[in-house]
């Protein structure tokens, strides 16, 4: 009740401060017309500090082209004119009075767009014929937002409160950054996503229909982050922010990140670069387990309660240098750094019953430390043609680099006297090599041919040892057993043909993807090599139409891969847990899956909505279950082949601006999944899972805006049980002040759960075991960030008509 009492005190002061900086509005109102003098209707009008900074308010013209602005801001900023089809335009105006502009008009753009703009929500959302886009730069709390909060925004996409992102109903998914691939991603795509700055983010591409262009990884489809690029000038940004449990108490920060972004653009020279350290300070667990055993063995029940305490550090940045050689030849240099330090002290105990020896109790201290290190750089050349804008050829070089370090230690007392300490070393080494080549031609009437050819070339090593003693002052034993050399290449060829066409009203994109795959394993201490070669053909098609009264349907089917990534392979056993381990498989083959989906889409003045059917088949699906041996009493963790999944999902998204001040989205999704696993005696579950959900903004006149939203997350199913289901709430607000450079923001996530914390639970269970686990963790949090925007725009541009800007990135 005392934080409550002390959380609305803060509340109300900050709004007393808002409300005592207001200012006298001033208005601005003006006519958009093409080069015919038409009316525009519904076109996005947006002001902003500068180009790439966020937007500070906006609204769209009526039926008569005609826009009105109010405004509290003064000094010099940019109104931004944005339309499908059209270049987008930008006019400097001096705030402080009233402007009224004469006819603004819009040029018709010369490239074809890859985009459908929506209309009436345009700010939130942008359609694609192979997906939707969530357009970040237009969320006013992107500053201090990270990509995997913006992407819980994101139509298609859900996250749950451990952070888990599913695309499509799918966990298996592509990321890249401005169509790349970065070291950012490259290991935990999910654990990258908390730390991606939005900052710098101008908007987030979901295509859930790829087309052969792509690589065939990820079922779910691909999520390419489009970073901002300028114009002309530079704009740069700095945030500062901290997470606190209890922001009346420093003892309860749970962490504090710094993080900005560079955008500059000179001549025939571009420069990005966005960064992003944090450290996670308090990271506090309580788990209590209980493994009822359902068959004869050494144990009739084992109990547990743990604690655990985390830590760490990561800093990263990414960063782009283009370099225009010509007006048709550009060079591109690209890299990214990613490094992370973890540390978890744990303390558990256990209850074992009915053992030969009776009762027994034991204490475990665990501690895991991790040091990854992964680094990326590229270089890209684009050639463009005089004789046709949209004709191209590319040539694209990437390497990746890898490095990890694994060091867990366990040390285990037993009532019976008979202690054990383990001490686990496991360190790996990945390289990864690319080349490819692209050759866009487009053709009439909307024809083109897109080929290309690809070669990955990859290279991973692991070196584990596991070592035992049973007593403090022994001396650590060499485990043979665990202990191992392993080396893994596996090379990836590939080509690529895709056709788009028209045949009356319907819009077509169809292609195939010929993907050759080598793998070579060697196990030296062991002996044993893993021989894989296997060609996969990779079909795809995507059918739209655009309807009367801004109706549009898609149909698409496809053929995705999922290759198993080293950690998976990686034959080591982290035995900690001596009654609970867990193991790769280096014998594991990819997961194909068929994925076919339906889209309709409706635009109508204010409203978008977006109504998407699915469903994904596989039988070679890779699943991750528990394995228990009735002999020892030791669950096992291991991913497996052979499993038959069937998915079908429904995903509903609404995105209202119910006037200039409010806007409104809705996603909810919810699936019906079976899944049956051959390899572990044919057990099978199937059943409903989902999320609802929505968030809203409020722009009040001046500079604030006020965000909330609420989530409820359906229970999650499993292969042999699954996990309750929970909510999540939470609101903020964002105020400008001192020149519109700086920016105060504020979020409150979830602080009326009791005591700040979430418990779930989780059940497993066969015809040989049964497991409950009920896992609290803490839920509460206060984000309290300070963003610095500043920039300078180069002096072309016009104060009376504006300058376009093509660049559809």
């Amino acid at each position: 009740m005392l934080f409550v009492q002390r959380l609305v005190l803060f509340i109300s002061a900050l709004l007393f401060f808002f409300g005592a900086n207001a200012q006298t509005a001033s208005r601005i109102s003006g006519f958009v017309v093409t080069a015919e003098k038409d009316p525009m209707p519904l076109v996005t009008v947006r002001l902003v500090a500068g180009n790439g900074l966020p937007s500070l308010a906006g609204t769209y013209t009526n039926t008569k082209g005609h826009f009105e602005l109010v405004t509290k801001l003064t000094g010099t900023h940019l109104l931004q004119f944005s339309y499908t089809g059209y270049n987008d335009t930008l006019i400097a105006v001096d705030l402080g009075k009233d402007i009224l502009l004469n006819d603004i008009i819009l040029t018709a753009s010369a490239v074809e767009l890859k985009a459908v703009t929506v209309t009436g929500a345009k700010r939130l959302i942008q359609v694609r014929n192979d997906g939707i886009s969530y357009l970040a730069e237009n969320d006013p709390m992107a500053n201090t937002d990270k990509a995997l909060d913006l992407l819980s925004k994101t139509p298609m996409v859900s996250v749950d409160g451990a952070g888990k992102v599913t695309v499509n109903g799918q966990s298996s998914f592509k990321v890249l950054v401005n169509g790349r691939e970065t070291a950012l991603f490259a290991r935990d795509p999910g654990e990258a996503l908390k730390h991606f700055p939005g900052s710098i983010i101008k908007r987030i591409d979901i295509i859930t229909t790829p087309s052969a262009k792509y690589d065939a990884e990820g079922v779910g489809g691909v999520i390419d982050i489009i970073t901002k690029k300028n114009v002309a000038g530079y704009s740069a940004s700095l945030t500062a922010s901290a997470n606190f449990f209890d922001p009346f108490d420093l003892s309860t920060r749970n962490s504090r990140n710094i993080d900005g972004s560079l955008n500059l653009k000179k001549g025939k020279t571009g420069f990005v670069l966005g960064f992003d350290a944090g450290n996670q300070d308090n990271s506090l667990s309580r788990r209590q387990e209980t493994i009822q055993p359902l068959v004869v063995t050494s144990f009739t029940q084992r109990t547990g309660n743990a604690v655990t305490r985390g830590s760490g550090y990561s800093p990263q940045f990414n960063s782009e240098l283009s370099y225009d050689l010509d007006s048709l030849n550009t060079l591109i240099v690209y890299g990214a750094y990613n490094r992370r330090r973890d540390q978890d002290a744990g303390e558990s105990d256990y209850l074992l019953t009915g053992t030969t020896a009776g009762t027994v109790t034991s204490q475990l201290f665990s501690n895991d430390s991790s040091r990854t290190l992964d680094w990326s750089t590229g270089l890209d050349y684009v050639r463009k043609f005089r004789s046709n804008p949209a004709k191209e050829f590319s040539v694209k070089l990437f390497g990746l680099f890898g490095d990890r370090d694994l060091n867990n230690t366990g040390s285990e007392f037993n009532s019976t006297g008979i202690n054990r300490f383990i001490l686990n070393q496991n360190e790996s080494h990945d390289k990864q090599y690319t080349i490819q080549a692209d050759y866009i031609l487009p053709g009439k009437k909307k024809r083109s041919w897109e080929i290309g050819v690809k070669a990955i070339l990859r290279r991973a090593t692991s070196d584990y040892q596991s070592y035992l003693k049973n007593m403090p002052g022994d001396v650590y034993q060499l485990n043979a057993g665990n202990s191992d050399n392993f080396i893994y290449d596996q090379d990836v060829y590939s080509a690529y043909a895709s056709r788009k066409f028209s045949i009356g009203k319907f819009n077509i994109v169809a292609g195939v993807r010929m993907e050759h795959t080598v793998i070579n394993g060697d196990f030296i201490a062991s002996h044993t090599r893993v021989d894989q070669q296997y060609t996969r053909w990779l079909p795809n098609i995507l059918v739209s139409r655009q309807l009367k009264n801004g109706h549009f349907i898609s149909f698409s089917y496809s053929q995705r891969l999922n290759r198993p990534y080293i950690s998976s392979l990686n034959p080591f056993v982290n035995n900690i847990d001596s009654l609970n381990v867990s193991t790769g498989n280096p014998f594991l083959n990819p997961q194909l899956s068929h994925v076919g989906n339906i889209q309709y889409r409706i635009s109508s003045g204010k409203i978008f909505t977006t109504i998407s059917m699915g469903y994904t088949y596989s039988n070679s699906y890779i699943l991750y279950g528990y394995l228990f041996n009735k002999a020892t009493g030791v669950t096992t963790s291991q991913p497996q082949n052979g499993g038959i999944s069937n998915s079908v999902f429904v995903n509903v998204s609404l995105n209202a601006n119910l006037s200039e001040r409010v806007r409104f989205t809705t996603n909810e999704s919810v699936s019906y999944l079976e899944i049956k696993s051959p390899a572990l005696g044919g057990q099978q579950n199937q059943g409903f899972y989902g999320r609802l959900g929505g968030n809203g903004t409020y722009m009040a006149a001046g500079k604030v805006t006020l965000t909330a939203f609420i989530n409820y997350y359906f229970p999650t199913l499993l292969l042999q049980g699954g996990r309750t289901g929970y909510y999540a709430y939470g609101f903020g607000g964002r105020y400008i002040f001192i020149k519109n450079t700086l920016s105060l923001n504020l979020s409150l996530n979830n602080v009326f759960n009791k005591n700040g914390e979430f418990p779930f639970t989780e059940h497993y269970a066969n015809q040989s075991f049964s497991t409950e686990i009920k896992t609290i963790s803490l839920f509460r949090g206060i984000d309290i960030g300070l963003t610095w925007n500043f920039g300078k725009l180069n002096d072309n541009i016009s104060k009376k008509k504006g300058v376009s800007n093509t660049d559809l990135l």
